[in-house]
């Protein structure tokens, strides 16, 4: 890890620390207040893990479209928290069919979610389960979810 990111993580963790038992109960109340989180979500809120969404696209036609429409993928939310949309990745292979795919086998309940919104405007998503292909990755985080167009996909219907 570069050393800006081991001094922000180790700030994070002195935050947390210091915040009162009654932060922590007010975060647990939020996400129960929600459509029933899982625990690894709880956990993901406590330990400020925000879900992150990175979407790749083939062409700059769906990198347009994509841009176009960043206004609703930002309005996502899981477990009560908006997904934070990573900047979109111009790729120049991926699979033959949209995939929402996830590293985390905790993470599973929250792809659930994630995949259903996302279906609102890409019908054809299929969710790719990865977490026993990376389960000793060290770089699979809570909350990594991307987003893989297909070739084929040339509008995005959000409103």
């Amino acid at each position: 890890m570069k050393p800006k990111t081991v001094l922000l993580f180790a700030l994070l963790i002195l935050a947390q620390n210091a915040v009162s038992g009654g932060l922590n109960e007010l975060i647990k109340q939020n996400v129960y207040g929600t459509a029933r989180p899982s625990r690894q979500s709880i956990e993901n809120v406590q330990q400020g893990v925000m879900p992150r969404l990175w979407i790749h696209v083939r062409s700059n036609e769906q990198q347009k479209a994509v841009s176009d429409k960043l206004d609703w993928f930002r309005r996502i939310q899981l477990n009560g928290i908006n997904i934070e949309i990573r900047p979109i990745q111009l790729v120049q292979s991926g699979p033959a069919e949209s995939q929402l795919r996830f590293f985390r086998k905790q993470d599973k309940a929250e792809a659930v979610q994630l995949l259903r919104e996302l279906r609102k405007i890409l019908p054809q998503l299929r969710l790719q389960d990865l977490s026993e292909r990376y389960k000793n990755y060290e770089a699979a985080y809570a909350g990594h979810y991307e987003l893989w167009l297909a070739p084929n996909v040339t509008m995005i219907n959000a409103r």
